[in-house]
């Protein structure tokens, strides 16, 4: 019998064998996963890695947790753990190679996301990732690595890509077509907002302002879609998606083909909404088959043809200990990028003058735009992930995506490293992934 999630870490509390966590990064969704941990029986962090090891420290000392270790040596890190002291360093290349059992990543930044991800790939641990901003980047390569590993590389449950693909294999496991699927945008899309525009707003929400102006601008929710289209081989139906104002109850009449007086131009995309659906996430599905369709309408899901289902809420980081248990207990992955159906570029967001250096996701300059994958390619698009530090070498119409013909990115970076190999990887079998050159 396969059990509950919640007994499993009952079992592994009763047993004396906990699962160990290295944890990475220590902002807001950090800190919290270090607080529902301390109350949670058969999970325990181990070891914690941040630029701020102060912060760190305050983090743990809300679970009662007074002397960490900090170390930066590898050997006195690992004697440590195993001795049973929490470890908190500022080296997150360190804690895959600690006795943890699972890697948890949550800085949001691609170039930590990829030099962890490879780290943990060759210490052979499993990699929850809450680094969407990687994954869209260079996640379809470290899900490869990964399974040569024979560990898992998992996107963690909780934000709305993990959610909606919950919805997405329900409604493909019991025979449903799925029409769309997406998330609804909580807050009003300005695609030029900056960390100056939303600073007072952030300060009252107690957020970082650039943090705010990642999910103001778009780009947080077309990173998203980007990482939910390549977990689900949906598409985007227009680059940057419809993003219509609609509520819960318009969505089965909105998402279906304009020929039946909707807005898509094909079947089975994803996209997102302005309207009451945030923070939940949604599933438009229809069937050909006369007898679901009746049982639907019993059900009162609705009258059809086309029929939404949704989940009102997404629990974020605190979700991220089903991807834990999940990943130990059955080596099985929350979230993986299977497909390549989209390229999440950068667009300016006011004209651009060579010599200018852009500052990344939630910066003064680029804001996320999403873009099919085969599109992206054609039009040479430089991916966000690799637009943080690029340097402007031609004039950028404000509105227009950044191809590589307009910036120098940076090339010595891991991040630009990998994406290059990532690109090849089709021409690669399984065997000829080049694990040496990875490791230098």
């Amino acid at each position: 019998m396969r059990g509950s999630n919640s007994g499993y870490l009952h079992r592994r509390a009763e047993t004396g064998s906990p699962i160990r966590i290295g944890l990475i990064g220590v902002g807001q969704m950090g800190a919290g996963i270090v607080s529902q941990c301390s109350h949670l029986p058969g999970i325990e962090i181990a070891a914690l890695a941040d630029v701020d090891l102060e912060r760190t420290a305050r983090a743990l000392a809300r679970t009662g947790v007074s002397n960490p270790l900090v170390a930066e040596d590898t050997d006195a890190a690992a004697a440590a753990v195993t001795e049973g002291r929490t470890v908190i360093t500022s080296d997150a290349e360190l804690i895959p190679h600690l006795p943890v059992d699972v890697v948890v990543e949550a800085t949001g930044v691609p170039e930590v996301g990829i030099r962890v991800g490879l780290a943990t790939a060759f210490a052979k641990k499993h990699l929850v990732s809450m680094n969407v901003e990687a994954d869209v980047t260079v996640g379809r390569l470290l899900r490869r690595m990964f399974a040569l590993s024979g560990k898992v590389y998992t996107i963690g449950a909780g934000d709305e890509r993990g959610v909606a693909w919950g919805l997405v294999d329900l409604c493909r496991t019991v025979g449903l077509e799925v029409i769309a699927a997406g998330k609804g945008k909580n807050n009003p899309l300005d695609s030029r907002a900056t960390p100056s525009t939303v600073r007072a707003e952030a300060v009252a929400k107690g957020m970082n302002p650039r943090m705010l102006a990642a999910f103001v601008d778009g780009t947080k929710t077309m990173c998203e879609m980007t990482a939910l289209a390549n977990a689900t081989g949906l598409s985007l139906d227009v680059p940057g998606m419809h993003g219509p104002n609609a509520d819960t109850a318009d969505l089965a009449t909105t998402f279906c083909p304009t020929e039946e007086g909707g807005i898509l131009s094909q079947r089975g995309v994803v996209d997102y909404v302005t309207g009451d659906v945030a923070p939940g996430v949604f599933v438009v599905v229809t069937t050909d088959d006369a007898d679901i369709a009746s049982d639907l309408r019993y059900l009162s899901v609705g009258t059809g043809p086309y029929w939404t289902l949704t989940r009102p809420f997404h629990l974020a980081n605190l979700e991220i200990p089903v991807s834990i248990v999940e990943a130990v207990r059955e080596n099985r992955p929350t979230l993986v990028p299977e497909h390549h159906m989209a390229e999440l570029g950068a667009s300016a967001k006011h004209d651009l003058a060579p010599g200018e250096v852009i500052s990344g996701i939630g910066g003064e300059e680029v804001f996320g735009f999403a873009w099919p994958a085969g599109e992206a390619r054609e039009r040479n698009l430089v991916p966000m992930g690799l637009a943080e530090g690029a340097r402007v070498i031609k004039e950028v119409a404000q509105g227009s995506a950044l191809t590589f013909d307009d910036v120098e990115v940076r090339t010595t970076s891991i991040l630009s490293k990998a994406w290059h190999m990532q690109e090849h990887l089709d021409t690669f079998g399984p065997e000829e992934v080049p694990w040496e050159t990875l490791a230098s």
